[in-house]
């Protein structure tokens, strides 16, 4: 059979969702959904969302509620009798202009789960896609400004029984794309003679300073030549190669934090440090990574791996 459902929720969303946890929701909230169940040897829902003001508040993901923002989706959500296998797949996802698709299977749900989930970014305008990232993902960089085109995907493979058969894939085709501003964090002055307080866990240090202009500054060029080696060696291995992320390390920091259920490494390369250390406090939640990554890439992207390396140590 199918059933055929439609309806809006404004002001009966509150009582609604506030039994959910990790759920946010701004005052004007409001969810509107059309589609339709159909049943038989299984079930099968397909519905288009339009959200506004709903969004995550979990600590984990974000210090505050992330709701500042609008969706319109569908949603195609499919299983046997047996819910032995779960399919969600999300063909369209519209956060304003910013368009992604997610893709996710849960299977072997009877014996040993493992989860498949994909999201990417189709190739779309950068300017269009960076002023749609919430502002509330935001707290440090506050905006991005960026031109040209861009794509990206993320693939996860996870093991539920078996953490360390776990697997993180990602790529990103950004050879059209320029970050022309990161609000508050200018990393062209990182280049430069410049001189920054040390940042401990978001709080500026008055009395320690970094930077050719600190007076305690000792170029690269006057360290001992073992010194350079053993930061790269000890720290990233892979520095001179990559373009600030390292997928092994990722590789093993999923592995790890699921084996232990809880962020218990990070995986972060030398730059990724670097930046940390510069601008980031050390709180861990999930959406400072984005804050991280938007900085790094632009890092990457715009200095030498030689004053990265230099600055770092």
């Amino acid at each position: 059979g199918v059933v055929h459902v439609k309806g809006e929720l404004t002001g009966a969303l509150k009582p609604i969702f506030s039994v959910l946890s990790g759920i946010g929701m701004e005052q004007d909230a409001a969810v509107a959904f059309n589609g339709q169940l159909t049943f038989g040897g299984g079930i099968e829902a397909r519905f288009d969302v339009d959200t506004r003001g709903v969004g995550v508040d979990w600590w984990r993901f974000a210090p505050g509620p992330i709701t500042d923002f609008s969706t319109n989706s569908r949603w195609i959500l499919s299983a046997p009798a047996s819910l032995h296998r779960i399919v969600l797949s999300v063909p369209r996802l519209a956060v304003g202009d910013l368009g992604l698709r997610v893709y996710a299977v849960a299977r072997q749900l009877e014996r040993e789960p493992a989860i498949d989930l994909r999201v990417s970014m189709p190739k779309q305008d950068a300017a269009k896609a960076a002023a749609s990232v919430p502002r509330g993902l935001l707290p440090t960089i506050a905006d991005i400004q960026a031109v040209g085109s861009l794509s990206w995907w993320l693939q996860l493979h996870v093991n539920v029984a078996h953490p360390w058969f776990s697997e993180l894939a990602m790529q990103m085709s950004d050879k059209d794309c320029k970050i022309t501003s990161l609000g508050k964090v200018d990393v062209l002055a990182i280049g430069g003679a410049f001189e920054r307080k040390v940042n401990e866990d978001g709080t500026l240090l008055d009395n320690v300073t970094i930077g050719p202009k600190s007076g305690e500054w000792v170029p690269i060029s006057q360290m001992p030549r073992w010194v350079p080696y053993a930061m790269t060696t000890t720290e990233d291995g892979s520095f001179w190669a990559h373009r600030g992320l390292n997928e092994f390390l990722l590789n093993r920091a999923v592995r790890l934090d699921l084996h232990y259920g809880r962020f218990v490494y990070g995986g972060s390369t030398l730059t990724q440090q670097l930046v940390k250390n510069l601008y980031m406090t050390r709180s861990k939640f999930l959406a400072r990574k984005l804050e991280e990554l938007l900085i790094v890439w632009s890092m990457e992207r715009n200095l030498k791996k030689s004053r990265i390396l230099e600055v770092y140590t």
